[in-house]
């Protein structure tokens, strides 16, 4: 069985990128923190298979928007695993909504899962674990402005601004970075499937893997002269 090289909070880590990466984290021998909220049935089938690494797997059910939930998170990770030395802020939602269609409820919920719970897991993870690192998960549409998503693409640019300031706060004991992915998976329900489209506007002709993302995150936990970088993982589509 491989040593434990540590153990990672993944939040919405039960589907999609989050479960891909805590399928590779598991791989490398760390051990798990699984948050999701009302993917249990997905939660379940993640802590088996990530298990079958020999990685011991804890599932933490809540919603992120809840504040109590939120500021307990990382003091319950920390006990469930001593020796957490990584933290990806990977939760998230994605709709469309423009300007004119905004209301403070809906703002609200956006800032809430891409700004104010990153910021708060990132100050407890400093203040509980001392050293490690943050990945955050943040998206390359917020180098292209689409307004049809406004709420979305302005709290996910705060959250890279908060990449960057908390790496300035943080070090040298914690490193933080980013992963901003491109066109990877087709979106979740509620959202147009712009795929064809995009794929014809990048450099490099086609749509990304899942295995881009892991590979992006293998990168950042293995280079320890990183921190404050935005790995745009998006076939050059910014450009």
């Amino acid at each position: 069985m491989m040593p434990r090289q540590g153990a990672a909070l993944i939040t919405g880590g039960a589907r999609r990128l989050g479960r891909a990466m805590a399928l590779n984290l598991a791989a490398r021998g760390y051990d798990l923190i699984i948050h999701y909220n009302s993917a249990e049935e997905d939660a379940q089938a993640l802590s088996e298979e990530a298990s079958n690494f020999g990685a011991a797997v804890h599932l933490v059910q809540g919603d992120l928007s809840d504040a109590s939930f939120m500021q307990n998170l990382l003091p319950q990770a920390k006990l469930l695993c001593p020796h957490l030395n990584l933290l990806i802020n990977n939760a998230s939602v994605f709709f469309p909504v423009s300007l004119a269609e905004t209301e403070l409820d809906t703002l609200d919920l956006f800032f809430s899962m891409h700004l104010k719970a990153p910021l708060i897991l990132s100050r407890d993870f400093a203040r509980l674990c001392e050293q490690g690192n943050i990945i955050n998960m943040v998206d390359s549409l917020t180098l292209k402005n689409p307004v049809t998503y406004l709420p979305y693409i302005l709290s996910k640019k705060a959250l890279v601004d908060l990449t960057e300031l908390t790496a300035k706060a943080l070090g040298p004991q914690i490193r933080v970075n980013a992963i901003g992915p491109g066109y990877i998976l087709p979106p979740v329900t509620g959202n147009a499937d712009v795929g064809e489209r995009w794929i014809k506007r990048t450099p490099l002709q086609r749509s990304g893997e899942v295995t881009d993302i892991t590979a992006a995150l293998n990168s950042l936990l293995d280079n320890p002269f990183l921190t404050g970088q935005i790995l745009w993982v998006d076939g050059g589509h910014r450009l």
